[in-house]
């Protein structure tokens, strides 16, 4: 028998994994075939980790289509499974990833607004300061630099594409006119 790190290690490994990394006589026998078991997880971590990553990047998908965007959230998933447990987390490297896509790298506006839809989870996954206010500095000998901190969800970000504009124009849901909103112009976004 394994210690129970290592098999905790070696299932995790083989379904996160397309084939199975842990062998079938380390699975228990049961009515059905133990490794016909464990691509039930594989197919429900997949799933699950998919549909993770087209909540955060809804107008990625509605970019790319669905039906790529799953494919490559599938190749994504297989290249980088996730190192936490919170699924909030996931996703860091998915605009980067994009941009190695062959086929979209005619369009790098998909990458750099799936960057954007990355900021903007981050930053709503980020606690806020409690605000200040200005009375507050007109009561306090603030001396020569005043204490001032930004909030810790504060994200800057500077593009050569009109990310913004295209993040606006699929907030609503009628079709939007790629042509007029694909434009090579330089934006910048902070978002908090």
């Amino acid at each position: 028998m394994l210690p129970l790190e290592h098999l905790q290690t070696t299932m995790a490994r083989s379904v996160l994994a397309l084939e199975p990394v842990v062998a079938a006589n380390m699975l228990t026998a049961g009515k059905a075939d133990p490794l016909a078991r464990l691509r039930i997880y594989q197919n429900n971590t997949r799933s699950s980790l998919t549909a993770a990553l087209m909540a955060v990047f809804p107008v990625t998908v509605r970019l790319v289509d669905e039906r790529f965007f799953r494919f490559a959230a599938s190749e994504f998933i297989r290249r980088h499974p996730p190192v936490e447990s919170r699924l909030a987390r996931y996703g860091a490297g998915f605009p980067r990833f994009l941009k190695t896509i062959d086929t979209l790298s005619d369009m790098p506006i998909v990458a750099e607004t799936a960057r954007l839809e990355w900021a903007i989870a981050e930053a709503l996954d980020t606690a806020s300061l409690p605000p200040r206010s200005l009375a507050e500095y007109d009561n306090t000998d603030l001396g020569l630099s005043p204490d001032i901190q930004l909030q810790p969800s504060l994200r800057l970000i500077v593009s050569h594409w009109s990310i913004l504009s295209v993040w606006m124009a699929h907030q609503q849901e009628k079709a939007v006119d790629e042509a007029v909103t694909w434009i090579r112009r330089p934006e910048r976004v902070a978002l908090w």
